[in-house]
């Protein structure tokens, strides 16, 4: 393993001080027993030759929706389940939390960029009636080539110089702000801080698809990143161990999750408090938990993260109260990033919303059982 370089500026000093100092005042209650884990430490006791999961029957004679949406496999109508989904940048240092949006968001990434502090993207197919998204922040090179695994529009505003020639290439559609076409799509506020009072609106989002003459439907045969769970079952890791907890430990916001047994979610907190969308008030909860270990050196600059998310490496998937051990696999940066289990199947999810957690190789993880 290439040890970890860290070189903060003044600003990542003054966040990461923050961040801490919340999570340890956080962190001073009882847990229960936990495990801590790390990339290179994620083998099990035991090996096994049978699939990781089992799917149970939850319903009978119901009749199966015809319609569903890719990402979460909840039924929805012919409408959604046939869009391009969106996939919006999102500021996530503490001046910028809560966030608008986000808690309708049916997938969300997570990763570091500069300076320890972790951005967002949050993927949507039925955005409908949500009022605005953001705030939004620049592209990170690695966010982009997710979101073509998605085949959605990706929403920034700016980028970094490492991220222009894949945006340039033509392989993902852009609405970027600093493009005038697609200025519309954003809204600067004036009762918030710059530069955390931008957001993107639905409406500007849809002018501006149509304005581009960029295709709003997927293709009849793009198959979903995730594979869900066949409608009424559930998926149980019985060979899993059990997690009702797992703490991220991303060394600024120190992002973790509570697992809520009756309501079978991850509740989500960061900054020693729930994580909250600031429009609905509701904390964000997920069915489905990924963390993704890549190698993470930095460019020549010495402060922006080089993910190196083509390739393979290790991970864990989180549902039901239980994880489990797994791989990934990623062939090119448009190509779809799977998953598998130890026995080498692709893993199911529970149908519900995912946030899949990318972090370097070395940075452990805290599960609590």
């Amino acid at each position: 393993m290439k040890k970890k370089i860290l070189i903060i500026t003044i600003l990542g000093i003054v966040l990461i001080a923050a961040g801490i100092g919340t999570y340890a005042a956080l962190s001073k209650k009882d847990k229960p027993k936990k495990e801590t884990v790390k990339e290179e430490t994620t083998s099990r006791e035991e090996a096994t030759t049978e699939a990781e999961t089992t799917q149970t029957e939850t319903t009978t004679a119901e009749e199966k929706p015809k319609y569903y949406s890719m990402l979460t496999g909840e039924a929805v109508s012919k409408k959604i389940a046939n869009r391009r989904p969106i996939a919006v940048m999102i500021n996530n240092i503490v001046n910028a939390d809560p966030q608008s949006g986000t808690a309708s968001a049916g997938v969300i990434y997570e990763a570091t960029v500069e300076g320890g502090i972790t951005r967002m993207m949050a993927l949507y197919d039925d955005y409908d009636d949500v009022a605005r998204i953001g705030s939004v922040r620049s592209c990170r090179f690695y966010f982009a080539y997710w979101a073509t695994e998605w085949d959605a529009y990706y929403i920034h505003w700016g980028q970094s110089s490492y991220a222009l020639d894949f945006l340039k290439s033509g392989k993902v559609d852009t609405l970027n702000a600093f493009d005038d076409s697609a200025y519309t799509t954003f809204e600067i506020r004036n009762d918030i801080a710059a530069p955390h009072n931008i957001f993107a609106l639905p409406d500007g989002i849809k002018k501006v698809i149509k304005q581009k003459g960029y295709d709003t439907k997927k293709d009849s045969d793009f198959e979903s990143p995730l594979t869900f769970a066949e409608y009424g079952t559930t998926v149980t890791l019985d060979k899993g161990k059990n997690a009702k907890e797992l703490y991220t430990n991303y060394p600024v916001n120190g992002s973790y999750f509570l697992y809520d047994e009756e309501k079978g979610v991850y509740k989500r907190y960061q900054y020693g408090q729930k994580h909250k969308d600031a429009l609905t008030n509701k904390q964000l909860r997920f069915t489905n938990l990924i963390v993704q270990w890549a190698d993470a050196p930095l460019f020549d600059d010495g402060k922006s993260v080089n993910f190196n998310i083509v390739g393979s490496g290790k991970g864990l998937f989180f549902t039901g109260g239980k994880y489990i051990n797994i791989t990934w696999k990623k062939e090119s940066a448009t190509s779809k990033t799977y998953f598998y289990d130890e026995d080498g199947n692709e893993i199911t999810l529970n149908t519900g919303k995912t946030c899949i957690c990318v972090m370097p190789s070395s940075q452990e993880v805290t599960i609590n059982n």
